[in-house]
């Protein structure tokens, strides 16, 4: 018994319709793990919203409670800031982290989850680094919003490391999964060319189980 994921992809070659990627193959799985595969890009979304929001609460804890971080940055007593402007920003800053993300096909289904780390290391940098700087402009407009600068760059820090190592274990599951032939990609190549070589070794090296 199968069961067959929605979603696919297609990529075309020099005078050829081109590559088709079919609906990823999934057999003997776990329905949380059914559930996980067909769902992964909503729920890759879900968990960087969360992420992004936490770790952003995170880095106001670091800036103002960590006796360390404090001493090389000290401020008077009874200026420590509140909490409810940093959630606030959490919020705003996650919400369009993740759009942006979105923008550019992170939570796409079919094959471009099984493009390299570093792509998606890339994106997560890039979009991130927008999102910061966007929010910094923001904040000096709006004085509700004018926050630690210190915070932002800590947040971004603690934001990406914690994205990318979700990403991490998203590859290493569809690695396990698809070397077990748990879960496996159909390829249906029409056409032949350099470039269809190309891409089949592109393939081949990314997902060896193919």
């Amino acid at each position: 018994m199968s069961l067959h994921v929605s979603g696919t992809s297609e990529a075309r070659t020099h005078g050829h319709p081109g590559a088709h990627a079919t609906p990823l193959c999934c057999r003997d799985m776990s329905p949380v793990l059914d559930i996980l595969v067909r769902r992964r890009g909503s729920i890759l979304a879900v968990l960087d919203v969360a992420t992004s929001f936490l770790t952003f609460v995170l880095a106001y804890y670091v800036r103002f409670h960590v006796p360390l971080l404090v001493s090389v940055f000290p401020f008077p007593p009874d200026a420590k800031p509140p909490l409810e402007p940093y959630l606030n920003m959490a919020a705003l800053t996650s919400a369009l982290w993740v759009f942006l993300l979105s923008r550019e096909l992170a939570y796409k289904k079919g094959l471009h989850f099984s493009r390299p780390l570093a792509h998606h290391a890339r994106t997560v940098f890039i979009t991130g680094l927008y999102a910061m700087m966007f929010m910094i402009v923001v904040s000096f407009a709006f004085r509700y919003f004018l926050l630690s600068r210190l915070v932002y760059g800590l947040w971004f820090a603690f934001a990406f490391a914690s994205l990318l190592a979700t990403r991490v274990c998203f590859s290493l599951l569809d690695r396990s999964l698809e070397c077990r032939n748990i879960m496996v990609n159909r390829i249906l190549l029409m056409g032949s060319s350099q470039a269809a070589d190309r891409l089949i070794h592109g393939i081949l090296e990314l997902n060896p189980c193919t």
